[in-house]
């Protein structure tokens, strides 16, 4: 009876680390989107949660509309480090990067909790000023090496998004 009960334990064991590092469907990735400018929750932003392959394909894209508070949610995500959930916000016509999330596998699976931040877009000129533009031409490899250095800044409180959308360019 001794040896039964340590072949099933041993066996309990064996397969036990197995089971605990398999993906779980219970992964939650939530948040806030709030303005950049006022500090204030957002609501009415999409945001985007695209889940990639090991190979960086991707593999499956959800969204959801923040609610009055700003807040979003994506529930029932596959956890392990092998899988990147890519989050991203888009407001008015603009996009804005979240950054790269993992849910590590582990019961149960952690809330990842983090906060996007929009800016009101605008395609105006001034919102993208070139303070500073120095050119370095040296000679190199029997011809001539060009570096040029730029410092842009944006003196407004808004996300410049180019100058195409406000010419209505084609955007081909």
């Amino acid at each position: 009876m001794r040896r039964v009960a340590a072949l099933a334990a041993a066996a309990a064991l064996a397969v036990a680390p197995n089971a605990w590092a398999a993906p779980l469907e219970n992964g939650i990735i939530e948040g806030r989107v709030t303005n950049g400018t006022s500090s204030r929750p957002q609501p009415g932003v999409e945001v985007v949660l695209k889940r990639t392959r090991p190979d960086g394909s991707e593999a499956k894209t959800w969204t959801a509309t923040t609610d009055r508070l700003g807040r979003f949610r994506f529930a029932g995500l596959a956890t392990g480090e092998d899988r990147l959930y890519a989050l991203d916000a888009r407001y008015r016509g603009a996009s804005f990067a979240g950054g790269v999330v993992t849910i590590p596998t582990q019961r149960p699976a952690p809330v990842i909790e983090t906060t996007l931040k929009v800016w009101r877009p605008t395609s105006h000129p001034g919102a993208i000023l070139i303070l500073r533009d120095s050119l370095f031409v040296r000679p190199f490899e029997g011809g001539l090496s060009v570096l040029e250095s730029l410092t842009i800044v944006n003196p407004t409180d808004r996300a410049y998004i180019g100058r195409a959308r406000a010419m209505d360019a084609d955007p081909k």
